[in-house]
């Protein structure tokens, strides 16, 4: 018996993302990546799981995906401070690696 039957509910998508943080916490980012991904399949324009991909993808070095999860993030809130900070911390971030030869 499921706790959530219905897995296109918010119940579900609240358990997926609460899942996902937790597995952000423990520094599995790729895992939080595929359950933050999974709540978007639910809610697809919720700012708060682009940012939470964002950061995952940002805590792995991978600063083009995050900046294009911020962005997306911020065209739906484009008043959240939080949000410019975090696209900022990795665009400087971004800069200081160095390039990897072709």
């Amino acid at each position: 018996m499921s706790l959530c039957p219905d897995q296109n509910s918010s119940t579900y998508e609240s358990i997926l993302l609460n899942l996902a943080h937790c597995y952000r916490k423990m520094k599995d980012f790729e895992k939080s990546i595929e359950l933050y991904e999974k709540c978007l399949t639910i809610s697809p324009n919720k700012a708060q799981t682009l940012v939470a991909i964002g950061f995952s993808f940002h805590q792995l070095g991978e600063f083009e995906k995050a900046l294009d999860y911020y962005h997306r993030a911020h065209f739906l809130k484009n008043d959240d401070s939080m949000i410019e900070s975090l696209v900022k911390r990795a665009l400087e971030e971004n800069l200081e690696c160095p390039m990897m030869d072709l």
